[in-house]
């Protein structure tokens, strides 16, 4: 059963081309804006004597279908943004090194197949506790979903301790970081 702030409107299966370029990307970015979620796969190019006009990077973009779970607002507190909530929300996260150094991006990657559909599901304040609450600290996560028929996989790709400030992982359109 999809969750209400999950379907297959915006969901586009992966094909040859994306999956050949999550697996070889050296940088993998995470972005929610506008209400839609994305990753950016890019791979860094060196020009040589043979192409000294070779891009410095070619980037591939793979649409996601998104979900976001608000942990920090009054009464919804750990219920899904709606739809239309979507865009009042923006995200961010990156792996450099993703193929050399990001263990765990390997092995997401190597999982991933030609026709799955992927989701991102931001959780804002989803790791945050009590104590960190008190604190003034929050904690996000980024879990990457993956539909495989009537299979789902779900990944942890990053998280983000600190601070309600630019830097915040998920962020909420009109807040003021302090």
């Amino acid at each position: 059963m999809l969750d209400s702030t999950e379907g297959r409107a915006d969901s586009i299966a992966l094909d040859k081309v994306a999956l050949a370029a999550l697996r070889q990307a050296d940088t993998i970015s995470f972005h929610h804006t506008d209400g839609k979620s994305l990753i950016r796969a890019t791979k860094e190019h060196q020009p040589n004597e043979r192409d000294p006009f070779a891009p410095r990077e070619t980037t591939i973009t793979v649409p996601c279908d998104a979900r976001i779970s608000d942990h920090d607002r009054g009464p919804g507190l750990g219920t899904d943004a709606s739809r239309d909530d979507l865009k009042r929300y923006a995200a961010f996260a990156w792996l450099n090194h993703a193929q050399s150094a990001d263990c765990t991006w390997q092995t997401v990657a190597s999982v991933l197949k030609v026709g799955d559909e992927l989701t991102l599901h931001w959780q804002r304040g989803g790791l945050s506790t009590q104590a960190m609450r008190d604190a003034g600290l929050h904690g996000d996560a980024l879990y990457l979903r993956v539909r495989r028929g009537d299979r789902r996989l779900t990944f942890l790709i990053d998280t983000y301790y600190g601070h309600d400030n630019t830097a915040r992982m998920v962020r909420l359109s009109g807040d003021r970081p302090a």
